[in-house]
């Protein structure tokens, strides 16, 4: 799948949301995503993503999914991979260890997209 490299800086919360980082995304098309950074993410963090309309944060979210295999753990070179299932605007989430709260990365947005419709074959030859 494409690579796409997140870089996570920061040490604990608050973090540091001066600077707005996007990636765009396609429903239903896998990427593969590469952490890098300050930000100390591990072979086995996990990640996850909100709406950014949320109201709620990443851990009031996602902590309802009680499966954590659901969301995609980092291998040991800080990579997942992530496939879109739904258009829109979403925030960054991390899970640094099973029994870590989910933290908010509201400066990191996935703007994900329909992909356009294929063009119509060509038609035939003349004869």
């Amino acid at each position: 799948p494409p690579d796409i490299v997140i870089t996570v800086d920061g040490g604990p919360p608050p973090y540091p949301e001066n600077e707005t980082y996007r990636i765009n995304l396609w429903v239903d098309i896998e990427v593969s995503l590469h952490f890098a950074g300050g930000h100390n993410v591990q072979d086995g963090d996990r990640v996850g993503w909100i709406k950014a309309t949320s109201a709620q944060d990443c851990d009031q979210e996602l902590s309802v999914h009680k499966d954590l295999g659901y969301f995609p753990a980092l291998d040991a070179n800080l990579r997942a991979d992530y496939r879109p299932y739904e258009v829109g605007l979403y925030n960054l989430c991390l899970k640094q260890g099973d029994h870590e709260p989910w933290y908010t990365h509201r400066h990191i947005e996935a703007y994900v997209y329909n992909q356009p419709p294929s063009s119509p074959p060509s038609p035939p030859p003349s004869p």
